[in-house]
């Protein structure tokens, strides 16, 4: 009705074909998101992919940034396509399928601390019987024990049942609370001043948080080298490693016979913990440092965010109806072809891990005088890093864009 409905009673008055293939994009993506298995981890990827190719940190910003696509390149990624044909029909979708207060997205620690915490009920099949069991501690290697009756029991927190093998703990969540997706809506963990457990004397729960060090590595080691780093982590402010380096140990553990989950996993801990590293360069020279696991300092700022400014005013110059002075057929030249430029340099940009705006290099003696600058990027063209500098540097005369 939404889409069928005459702008006069309150619809929007599209063609049908665009409208209904709205709706049923949205909605396989929304259902690939309910359930906690392979589905939700191929969405995942796919939203993954869709935020960093069109160096977004959001849907909404990608909605933006899908304006610039063609169909298609932005019908290869399905959530690309979707945030397109939102753009397409002046829709605004706020929707976050991979928040970390979800049940499917909390990372395993947290969920399994959290329901000790709480002391969660489980239903849980045992030798063929349905019994209730009680959360009660966390143990090594992603597992926790429960209590049966006067019997305790170790089950995995992730992952399915083994035959023979007790189910894990999302697997419990899942059959005991089916219809729960938010970790509010579980038993004890109400943080919502509006719920009725609040009413009831519940009070908020301290998430306990694991971080990692803000840094990102190739899929395909080991050996595993530095990706990113991620903008005001501690290993960023210090400079103690850098981009193209590789962690060889953890913690006097080597790295090499670890997979990628397994190396990330390793560097995760509670936050404000230590860690140390051994980190090597490409001629082999090492160092060993200690990085605190502590949260950025610095807001991420995406390249669409950053960028759209001197999209929207390219634009802008180039659908007006009017005629353009000389003055501004200058700008909108100089605009097409800085964006030109970022586009042929994205890649390397990802590649070099500089995959937000606030990674790269700037001149700052005063908010109001910064001056941005493309960053060294190997073998990229001279002239398109040129052209990618002046582009950024216009950024200083849009009004209302703040350093």
């Amino acid at each position: 009705c939404l889409f069928t409905f005459p702008r006069d009673k309150g619809g929007l008055q599209v063609k049908l074909p665009l409208g209904t293939l709205f709706t049923s994009v949205w909605g396989n993506l929304e259902r690939c998101s309910q359930f906690d298995d392979g589905t939700r981890q191929m969405l995942a990827l796919c939203y993954q992919e869709a935020l960093q190719e069109n160096g977004c940190l959001d849907l909404l910003e990608l909605q933006d940034a899908s304006q610039h696509l063609s169909w298609k390149v932005a019908s290869a990624n399905e959530v690309t396509f979707a945030c397109y044909l939102a753009n397409k029909l002046d829709i605004r979708v706020e929707w976050e399928p991979f928040h970390p207060d979800l049940i499917a997205s909390a990372p395993d620690a947290t969920l399994s601390a959290l329901a000790c915490q709480v002391k969660l009920p489980l239903s849980i099949q045992i030798e063929g019987v349905m019994l209730t069991a009680t959360c009660r501690d966390t143990g090594p290697d992603s597992t926790m024990t429960i209590q049966v009756g006067d019997r305790e029991y170790s089950i995995p927190v992730d992952g399915q049942a083994r035959n023979p093998g007790l189910p894990s703990l999302r697997e419990c969540i899942s059959r005991s609370y089916g219809q729960a997706r938010w970790l509010y809506e579980l038993p004890g963990m109400a943080t919502d001043p509006e719920s009725d457990e609040w009413a009831d004397g519940v009070k908020t729960i301290r998430i306990p948080r694991h971080l990692g060090i803000g840094v990102g590595t190739s899929r395909q080691g080991p050996p595993h080298c530095i990706t990113s780093i991620q903008a005001g982590s501690l290993i960023a402010r210090n400079g103690s490693a850098l981009v193209g380096e590789f962690i060889t140990h953890i913690d006097t553990i080597s790295t090499a016979t670890m997979h990628y989950s397994e190396l990330h996993r390793a560097l995760q801990g509670p936050e404000y913990s230590a860690v140390s590293l051994v980190i090597a360069d490409l001629q082999g020279n090492a160092q060993t440092i200690s990085v605190l696991r502590s949260p950025p300092k610095t807001c991420q700022i995406s390249w669409a965010r950053a960028v759209k400014p001197l999209r929207d005013r390219r634009r802008e110059l180039q659908e007006t109806i009017r005629g353009l002075t000389k003055d501004e057929e200058r700008e909108s030249a100089s605009l097409s072809m800085g964006e030109a430029a970022f586009v042929r340099l994205w890649p390397k940009l990802r590649a070099h891990g500089f995959h937000t705006f606030d990674t790269i290099p700037r001149l700052n003696p005063s908010v109001a005088r910064t001056k941005f600058s493309c960053p060294i990027l190997g073998k990229a063209d001279t002239a398109d890093t040129l052209l990618l500098t002046e582009w950024l540097d216009k950024l200083r005369t849009v009004e209302g864009n703040v350093a």
